[in-house]
């Protein structure tokens, strides 16, 4: 996503106007999905400019807890998960919730699942899904 041009000018435009925010989640994802030195220097680009310009968000304790609190209710109505699979979307989400922001993302079906999760405790997630361009799979807008 980062290397490509399908989303280069939604990023852009977000990141001149001040609204781009990046969660610290997605940085460690970022940069455990390296292949390349090359991958790695992009990231540390991306690491810093946002860092500079204050736009990192980063999970506060009671983002933790309420994961494990969602990921319970989860279990509870659907049946049993893996925490480690679904944490760094939930928290990637919360991140979205604390700075106010839409979050962005390929990833509708994880992350409408655990938008209705939030909006079922009471919280309000705007999520908008992007689909890379000559993907087959389609994903709703909003």
């Amino acid at each position: 996503m980062i290397r490509g041009e399908a989303y280069e000018d939604l990023f852009q435009r977000a990141l001149r106007s001040g609204r781009a925010r990046l969660s610290s989640v997605v940085m460690q994802e970022l940069y455990a999905g390296a292949q390349s030195p090359a991958d790695k220097h992009d990231y540390d680009a991306i690491n810093r400019s946002f860092l500079r310009r204050g736009y990192m968000v980063t999970p506060r304790h009671d983002d933790w807890t309420l994961g494990g609190v969602l990921i319970a209710r989860y279990q509870r109505r659907y049946g049993a998960i893996e925490p480690r699979d679904h944490i760094n979307d939930i928290l990637i989400v919360l991140c979205a919730v604390n700075a106010n922001a839409d979050l962005v993302t390929e990833n509708a079906v994880h992350m409408t699942r655990w938008k209705d999760m939030l909006r079922r405790a009471g919280t309000r997630l705007s999520l908008r899904t992007v689909q890379r361009e000559g993907s087959t799979t389609p994903f709703p807008t909003r």
